[in-house]
Formats: C-alpha cells, sequence, structure tokens
C-alpha cells in the first residue's frame, strides 16, 4: 500500500482549473436550489378565487318548498388548489352560522344543498376558505335572502278578517273584498260591480267564511273565468295560485241564513294573498 499523503500536500496539488470548477460546479447546485424554492406554490389569495350563489326560485315561497341552492367555485389563474366551501345562514344578516357539510375538492367546481323550507325570512351565503392548520377566508358570495310563508295560516286569517269586516258592516265587507281582489283583474268602475255593491248593502248583506284546509292544493295552470266585470283569462295569474273550498253563509236582512260548500282560488303574489270573489255575474265566487 501507498503512503497517505498530508491534506494539505493533496490541496495543494489540485490544478487551479479543478478548483475553479468545483466552485462553480457548487454554485450552480446552491442556484437550482434557490430556483427550486421559488417555484413553490404561493398560497391562495383572495385574488385567486370567486364563488357565486344562485337559486331558481326565490319569490313565493311557502313552508315545505325545497330550494335548491347552487355554489360555483372558481380558482383562477390555472391554480388547482384544493379549497373548502362552506353554506352559510343567517336571520338578520349579519351573524351567519355554518348550514351543513363543509365541500373539500380542487380547481373549479359546482355543488348543489336543497333546503326544505320553513316559514320566516333567511339568508345564505357561500365562503370560500383555503385548506391547512389555519384556514383562511378567501371568498364570500353575494346573500340571497328567501321570504317563506305558511299558506295555511295565510289563508284562515284571510278569511277570517273578511269575516269580521262584514260583521262590522256591508260596506266594511266589501270594501275588505275591493282591497283583496287580484290586482288588475276586476273593474270596480264597471256599473254592474257598482250597482251590486249598492244593493248589498240596501239589503244587508252578512258574510262568512271558514276555509277548509285540507283541500288547499296548487293549481298552476288554472286561469281566471269570465264575467261581466273581466274578461276570460288567457293565461295562468302571476304568482302562486291554489284551489281550496271554504264553507260559506250568506244573509240578507229579513232573510235566514243560507250555509253552503264553494270551490274558490287564491294567489300569493310577493308576499300578500288574493282571491277573486267579484260583484258580477255569474257568481261571487271564483
Amino acid at each position: 500500500m501507498g503512503k497517505a499523503l498530508p491534506l494539505a500536500w493533496t490541496q495543494s496539488k489540485i490544478p487551479g482549473s479543478a478548483v475553479r470548477r468545483l466552485i462553480s460546479t457548487s454554485a450552480v447546485a446552491a442556484l437550482i436550489v434557490i430556483v427550486l424554492a421559488g417555484c413553490a406554490a404561493a398560497p391562495l389569495t383572495t385574488s385567486d378565487v370567486k364563488v357565486s350563489l344562485a337559486v331558481p326560485v326565490s319569490a313565493n315561497l311557502v313552508v315545505g318548498d325545497t330550494a335548491s341552492l347552487t355554489s360555483s367555485v372558481q380558482v383562477l389563474h390555472q391554480r388547482t388548489d384544493r379549497v373548502i366551501l362552506q353554506m352559510e345562514t343567517s336571520s338578520d344578516g349579519r351573524s351567519w352560522t355554518p348550514l351543513g357539510t363543509k365541500v373539500s375538492k380542487t380547481g373549479t367546481f359546482t355543488t348543489t344543498d336543497d333546503l326544505t323550507l320553513a316559514a320566516g325570512t333567511a339568508h345564505y351565503r357561500a365562503t370560500v376558505s383555503s385548506t391547512g392548520d389555519k384556514p383562511q377566508l378567501l371568498a364570500t358570495s353575494q346573500s340571497i335572502t328567501l321570504t317563506v310563508v305558511d299558506i295555511k295560516a295565510l289563508i284562515r286569517t284571510l278569511y277570517d278578517n273578511q269575516t269580521q269586516a262584514y260583521q262590522s258592516s256591508t260596506a266594511a265587507g266589501t270594501a275588505f273584498d275591493l282591497a283583496h281582489e287580484y290586482p288588475g283583474e276586476f273593474d270596480a268602475a264597471n256599473p254592474v260591480w257598482a250597482n251590486n255593491v249598492a244593493y248589498l248593502a240596501q239589503a244587508g248583506y252578512r258574510h262568512s267564511a271558514v276555509p277548509d284546509l285540507t283541500t288547499i292544493s296548487p293549481t298552476p295552470t288554472w286561469t281566471i273565468p269570465g264575467s261581466t266585470c273581466n274578461p276570460a283569462g288567457v293565461a295562468p295569474p302571476k304568482g302562486r295560485t291554489f284551489a281550496l273550498t271554504i264553507n260559506v253563509t250568506d244573509q240578507y236582512t229579513n232573510y235566514p241564513a243560507r250555509s253552503s260548500k264553494v270551490n274558490v282560488h287564491v294567489t300569493l303574489l310577493t308576499g300578500k294573498l288574493y282571491f277573486y270573489e267579484p260583484f258580477c255575474a255569474p257568481g261571487l265566487h271564483s
């Protein structure tokens, strides 16, 4: 075996060009490390993500309806990061609470939440956050407000108030009817209307109605029949129309009361309930 050379002698014998090559190689390696570190994906920011929320129907909602809330998430700039989508709800539009489960996906995606609606007004929005130990809020959709009514309660109140108005006076009753006729369907200035209202007042007409709430059913294709106060409808009224049976009692001064069952229609339009009771031929109820 050869004798080991001293370290100092070995280093001194390395040609200068070799030293320069070693230095250059080390520098390139360091540069590669720096470049690779710089290529690591930066965290998502608010400019990288968009989210929107949509619902097909937002008006004339009743208890038991299903609202399909669709959230659309876009991760921009060709990023494929995983993000967390969360639906939230609020009663006042200020304090928000999570609704349902979180959805964790990558890139651009769409999800739909089907909600069974209860009575009242509620606000909804979608939020998108980053993943990790400390998620950051990246985007918030516009909020959607849904107002839901109890159609049974509205119908009961409508006919209770009508009965109370007629108990007060015939004039109060006919005024209540006029205020709750479906907008634009009847011509209250029609002489037939005015003459019939005058006759009812002279005859001391009284009217009461009790709705049978078990008979309520939607009638989306119903059109209003014609009378001497209005032409027949050619399309369903705007809003949501329901059919039901009411138990009616009519009475005139000096005549016995007469009770009957009548099939009627009511329409929910922007939160208010209307009926169809023209004081014209062929009858008082449609």
